[in-house]
């Protein structure tokens, strides 16, 4: 892996080459994780979120408590807007909420007061619903949406929240056109 890096020197176009070939040739590789990431980092460099949604796809399945990566990849998922990879996106979400649900206190930071982390915790709750439910509006989903973003201004009111609330109300009020 080292020569694949090393031999593409500043060329971001050449590093995704020469790592897609080293995965190639080296398909199961204990070293795949941290290529992935190479290449997600990489594809972002390159502006090519198709491809880095793919690497970050198959480091989450790899690593599926990896928040932040899983979170990496509802947004490039995100981007690319089609419907598959927004439902994709969901579920993703969903596993990111799930994770965030059973998180115990036991868990948290000694260095973090409880209250603390309650706090956080239900920010972190909020922000997930707020995501899933803006997802779920993309895909027209909008009873779906409505419930996981009053679902999420429940739990801790946000303007972003509110302002997609507002927006299904203002959906809600308009007549559906016929063409």
């Amino acid at each position: 892996m080292q020569q694949s890096i090393n031999n593409s020197g500043n060329d971001r176009a050449a590093l995704v080459r020469n790592l897609e070939a080293f995965l190639k040739e080296n398909p199961d590789s204990h070293q795949r994780p941290q290529v992935y990431r190479a290449l997600v980092e990489a594809c972002l460099q390159l502006r090519d979120d198709a491809r880095a949604a793919a690497y970050a796809e198959r480091i989450v399945a790899l690593s599926p408590d990896d928040i932040s990566m899983t979170i990496l990849t509802i947004q490039l998922l995100e981007r690319n807007g089609d419907e598959a990879a927004l439902r994709r996106a969901i579920n993703y979400a969903t596993r990111v909420l799930e994770f965030v649900e059973r998180s115990s206190a036991g868990e948290k930071s000694p260095k973090i007061s409880a209250e603390d982390w309650a706090i956080e915790k239900k920010r972190d709750r909020t922000s997930v619903l707020t995501l899933r439910g803006r997802l779920e509006l993309k895909l027209k989903d909008v009873a779906t949406a409505q419930k996981d973003l009053e679902l999420s201004y429940e739990v801790l009111p946000s303007s972003a929240a509110a302002q997609q609330l507002g927006e299904i109300a203002e959906l809600k009020k308009r007549p559906e056109r016929r063409g």
